[in-house]
């Protein structure tokens, strides 16, 4: 067990463990709180782009539903995940969509409005 592909996943979910005591259990965005199946790790280099699991590129643990509204680009989907998003959560539109936009420019993406959703 003392090989290197162990230590990393140890410092993973050590890294891991702390962000999401760090967030209260919460989603960043939408701040309902995360169940097992429902959460997401958003990093801010990608892992398919060569980014790491290091504590200082996972930005945030996140619903499922919110990490793919930061990531997709066709407007019906969304439409639908802002729509989904929206009823969990007890967050105000325009703070959720401030919110997310905010990832959205990280990752270079087109930001949302209110008037597309």
């Amino acid at each position: 067990m003392g090989s290197e592909r162990y230590n990393e996943n140890i410092k993973l979910h050590d890294n891991k463990i702390s962000k999401f005591s760090m967030q209260n259990g919460q989603c960043e965005i939408s701040k309902v709180f995360l169940k097992e199946g429902t959460r997401e790790i958003h990093h801010k280099n990608p892992k398919a782009l060569g980014g790491s699991d290091s504590f200082t590129n996972i930005i945030s643990w996140l619903n499922s539903k919110v990490h793919k509204l930061i990531h997709v680009t066709d407007q019906q989907l969304i439409e639908k995940y802002f729509n989904e998003v929206k009823a969990m959560s007890k967050e105000k539109e325009d703070k959720l969509i401030k919110r997310i936009n905010k990832y959205r420019e990280k990752a270079k993406l087109k930001p949302i409005s209110l008037l597309n959703v």
